[in-house]
């Protein structure tokens, strides 16, 4: 009925105009977010003017609001053009309060939420099959670990909603898919511009200032780690445990002898490891060797992937982006950062491995957890531990 579909569309608009970053600001720090840093109602600016808790909350309550008028839609029977109406309406509900002089945000969260609830919708409906939402998954993964990792919707979105796009394009070229890409055309819309704004990105940077300097080429070199479990895929185990073992075997003499002072092999070490009896580097190897000794073939390779790209991207985007410091230095913000491009690794891996999304997710918690308890020697514990929790979970 016509009525039914104006009062969906209105339920979206005032729905989507409730501004949590406004009323926080105002009930708790009493001020109007709108006169502070890039004076709009957004998560960004929450994260940036008024606190962590106060952005989390806006950036919670954004996402619920767009998939919450979808929801009321769906439920009064809305058809599909009535439910793009229905979350194009709560994106101008937010951009365009009528109790805020018609000045909100800019509408990247809300129209997140409006595409999470038109999937979910799709997915009860049987519309696509349940094993393609697997990459859909895997970039919003890469999404929400960005805004957790920087406070930044702006750059996640930037970063993280094209690839989402032509991911889910893949999956299925229908009315469904095509509306579910517009609403992602108006995301990294609102992110090209807030980029392109006087200040735009180096206000949502400002704040990535580690304590320590990140030796990149050093941890560039540390990728190279991943010839082992790539090789493992072909090669005998015999042959990858002797490579591991001769490998292991010549760091540990460099460590235990003057020979890691050499001026081409000191480059190696970071200056901490120069007084350490034994490398990171060392460590490392010995934790492949132990997985591959121990471990069946598919999760051997699955853990030591886990334990390169876990521990890379724990320092390089723990170091600059960790804010909430827990244990020996390290963050919250490199937990997420290892746990998801350790997940995400493992659904690029899994079809190839023949390994289940839960073993996946098992592992990649093991590892995160691994690499933020074991101090100085997760090098070494991250793969055994990953490599047991999911033959534990597989068995």
């Amino acid at each position: 009925m016509m009525w039914l579909s104006i009062l969906a569309i209105l339920i979206g608009y005032v729905v989507g105009s409730i501004s949590p970053s406004y009323i926080i600001g105002r009930l708790v720090k009493h001020v109007d977010i709108r006169k502070y840093g890039t004076k709009n109602a957004g998560t960004s600016n929450a994260f940036r003017t008024i606190g962590f808790a106060a952005g989390m909350t806006t950036l919670a309550f954004d996402l619920g609001k767009g998939a919450l008028s979808m929801l009321f839609a769906h439920l009064l029977g809305a058809q599909f053009l009535v439910l793009c109406l229905t979350g194009f309406a709560a994106i101008l509900g937010h951009d365009f309060p009528f109790y805020m002089q018609f000045r909100g945000g800019k509408g990247a969260a809300t129209a997140w939420g409006v595409i999470v609830a038109l999937i979910a919708i799709f997915a009860v409906q049987n519309k696509f099959p349940l094993e393609a939402y697997i990459p859909v998954f895997a970039v919003s993964l890469i999404a929400l670990s960005l805004i957790a990792i920087t406070k930044s919707a702006n750059l996640s979105g930037f970063i993280s909603f094209p690839l989402f796009m032509a991911s889910f394009l893949a999956l299925k070229i229908s009315p469904a898919s095509i509306a579910i890409a517009l609403f992602f055309l108006y995301i990294i819309a609102v992110s090209i511009t807030t980029i392109a704004e006087r200040k735009g990105i180096k206000n949502d940077m400002k704040f990535a200032k580690g304590n320590k300097e990140i030796v990149v080429w050093r941890k560039s070199l540390r990728f190279l780690f991943l010839v082992f479990p790539l090789l493992y895929f072909w090669l005998d185990g015999k042959i990858i445990m002797i490579a591991l073992a001769a490998l292991a075997l010549i760091f540990l003499i460099f460590d235990l002898t003057k020979i890691k002072r050499n001026a081409v092999i000191r480059h190696l070490y970071k200056k901490s490891e120069m007084k350490a009896k034994i490398s990171g580097i060392t460590l490392f190897l010995i934790g492949a060797l132990i997985t591959v000794l121990f471990f069946q073939k598919n999760i051997a390779i699955m853990a030591m992937v886990f334990a390169t790209i876990g521990d890379n991207f724990a320092v390089l985007l723990g170091v600059p982006f960790g804010r909430h410091r827990i244990l020996k230095g390290k963050s919250i913000e490199g937990f997420l950062a290892c746990l998801a491009s350790s997940a995400l690794a493992g659904i690029a891996l899994m079809h190839f491995l023949g390994i289940s999304i839960f073993v996946v997710a098992g592992g990649a918690i093991a590892s995160a957890i691994a690499e933020l308890l074991s101090g100085d020697y997760d090098n070494v514990v991250m793969a055994p531990l990953a490599a047991l929790a999911m033959s534990v979970i597989k068995f």
